[in-house]
């Protein structure tokens, strides 16, 4: 009987410094991507005479800017994790995140990160000694160094195929 090895352990989790790596060029992107959006609606207005587009970006108050901003960010996440278990930042930081089953997350469990990362103080979480926050550990879900997560389901193989030999014995 072959066991099935849940949970990475603390070592294969991204170290803190990834995790801030990962914030950083993520959020980097969410701004160009935020830039680009202004270039296309400029770009619209102008070559296509849809001017209302353009209007009604430049017409926000805060609370619209902030509901874009918190839109796109759900998006951003949303889309890149669902899809491919990394962002831009993970890609750039060789992390990826998993599920508890140690799968690459669905969709819900991308949007309820996405969702859990606008809780306020939500970066305060990650204060613990585990490295944890409360968008990983509210959906269930890890991000992890690709090279130690490897290396540990290497390891764990091992274990279970040594002590399948020895059953066999």
């Amino acid at each position: 009987m072959q066991r099935k090895y849940h949970y990475p352990s603390e070592k294969a989790y991204a170290s803190k410094g990834k995790r801030l790596a990962n914030l950083v060029v993520d959020r980097i992107i969410i701004y160009i991507v935020t830039f680009l959006l202004g270039i296309f609606a400029y770009i619209i207005s102008e070559f296509l005479g849809i001017h209302d587009f353009l209007v009604f970006i430049e017409q926000m108050n805060a609370f619209e800017e902030l509901l874009f901003s918190i839109l796109l960010t759900l998006l951003y996440y949303t889309v890149m994790e669902a899809t491919t278990g990394r962002t831009i930042g993970k890609l750039v930081t060789n992390t990826t995140v998993i599920n508890e089953d140690e799968q690459k997350i669905d969709f819900g469990q991308a949007f309820l990160r996405s969702l859990c990362r606008l809780i306020p103080f939500e970066a305060f979480s990650f204060l613990g000694s585990e490295g944890r926050g409360w968008h990983d550990s509210i959906p269930k879900t890890f991000v992890v160094d690709i090279k130690k997560y490897e290396e540990e389901k290497q390891i764990q193989q091992g274990l279970d195929q040594l002590g399948t030999n020895t059953q066999e014995l």
